[in-house]
């Protein structure tokens, strides 16, 4: 026996599965393929919109004991392979160094950065290296008044 598309079918069952596998789009009805519908969950919340105590968005969550990928790199760097005299993290701090040695740029910032911290970025944001004086509360009034009403102003 032989479907629509030519292909051999040995009996009665496999023709109507191959059948409905080949039917256009149109044929299909809504009711052989349900839409399900994602389950709406109401939580108490507080007045900051925060969770109230005992709220919980995801009732399942991470299983207990399960591993994050940073654990799981840590674990695969730390183990020493067949044939290797060193664990993967040791190799890669030995590349690393031999990179910097041969003047690699980026790996002596590397070396830099992790031996000695990062340096802190000053940069001067008043002019001419002047410090920056704070307002007198007059200032601060003043500029909170002109900002209210150029708030109000903007509202009507």
């Amino acid at each position: 026996m032989q479907n629509d598309n030519g292909n051999i079918i040995e009996n009665e069952e496999d023709l109507d599965k191959s059948e409905a596998q080949n039917a256009p789009v149109s044929d299909l009805n809504e009711e052989d393929d349900p839409v399900i519908e994602p389950e709406v969950v109401k939580v108490k919340r507080n007045a900051l919109g925060q969770l109230a105590k005992g709220q919980v968005l995801n009732p399942n969550g991470r299983p207990a004991g399960a591993i994050n990928m940073t654990s799981k790199l840590k674990n695969a760097l730390s183990i020493v392979g067949e044939g290797r005299h060193a664990s993967a993290d040791l190799e890669i701090v030995d590349k690393v160094l031999e990179l910097a040695k041969q003047g690699d740029k980026a790996m002596i910032q590397l070396i830099w950065n992790y031996v000695d911290g990062k340096p802190i970025q000053r940069i001067d944001h008043t002019s001419l290296g002047e410090g920056v004086q704070a307002l007198s509360d007059e200032q601060m009034e003043k500029l909170n008044n002109t900002f209210s009403k150029e708030s109000n102003e903007t509202d009507e």
